[in-house]
């Protein structure tokens, strides 16, 4: 499916932000940490990430996992 159709079914504007940081996460079965998505993306403010990964929980295209060090990782629902 079109990532930017499945952003946008979920009330969401498809931003080039969104499109990247869903693209990655959908690219493979990993849980990101957040400070591991701002490696990839550095040119996005923290916050600008941080929002957006709040945006897709929200939506519920992505869900939120603590792992055993207490770090808290987001993955790809994959119902979407």
């Amino acid at each position: 499916m079109d990532l930017s159709i499945c952003i946008r079914e979920r009330g969401l504007k498809a931003t080039p932000s969104r499109l990247g940081v869903l693209s990655v996460l959908g690219e493979n079965n990993l849980a990101y940490a957040h400070a591991e998505l701002e490696l990839l993306f550095s040119d996005m403010d923290r916050v600008t990430l941080y929002r957006v990964l709040n945006d897709f929980e929200e939506a519920g295209l992505v869900h939120k996992i603590i792992d055993a060090d207490g770090v808290t990782r987001f993955a790809v629902c994959k119902h979407t």
